[in-house]
């Protein structure tokens, strides 16, 4: 039996598996709300599943009066968070030859963006499952009690947010704060008496 006879049989994700992870990492690196907000810094040191990356910081200086000499020097501190490799996906389909030959779409693009889809969604969804973890210092609100926002209450909430997070120190230097907001935020931001309109810009 020839090669090409063989090849008649097989599945064609089989022999172009390293195209369609290429071509999948490219997708995944253009969106996704979530992993635009988070650091990916250390990305490149890990490895496969399982491994734990040290992220050292910087801890706080003292300031002392100066009395025309220095006698004390402070003893550094080196804090260190670990971030625990502790999660693996997969998504995994067959299209048969046949299916390629009998379709007037391309498949490969096709499916890679639905697979793009359905990552992207899940990697969402955890982050924002987060929520649960942030402090309580820097909550407006609670879950079971939750606040009613409209028009004309949503723009002092935002600066609420503002200030606790600034209070907090969560705020990286030199860039602007951002906050994630479905559609139907949106929609009440734009309605906010504070935003200017065109016509008053004047």
């Amino acid at each position: 039996m020839s090669e090409n006879a063989v090849n008649k049989n097989k599945p064609y994700a089989d022999f172009i598996s390293e195209v369609w992870s290429k071509k999948l990492s490219v997708l995944l690196d253009k969106s996704g709300v979530m992993m635009q907000c988070v650091n990916k810094d250390y990305e490149g040191e890990i490895k496969a599943a399982g491994d734990t990356v040290h992220i050292r910081s910087f801890g706080d200086v003292s300031v002392s009066t100066y009395t025309g000499s220095i006698s004390n020097y402070e003893q550094l501190a080196a804090p260190s968070q670990e971030l625990i490799i502790d999660q693996e996906k997969v998504f995994a389909f067959k299209v048969n030859d046949i299916s390629k030959a009998q379709s007037n779409i391309d498949i490969m693009n096709g499916y890679l963006e639905r697979a793009k889809v359905a990552v992207d969604l899940v990697k969402d969804t955890f982050l924002l499952g987060k929520h649960a973890d942030v402090p309580a210092a820097n909550v407006i609100g609670k879950e079971s009690a939750p606040i009613v926002i409209n028009k004309n209450n949503i723009y002092s909430q935002f600066v609420e947010l503002a200030k606790r997070l600034k209070n907090a120190n969560a705020l990286t230097t030199g860039r602007s704060p951002w906050v994630v907001i479905n559609p139907e935020i949106e929609a009440l931001l734009i309605q906010a008496p504070e935003f200017i309109h065109a016509t008053q810009t004047g």
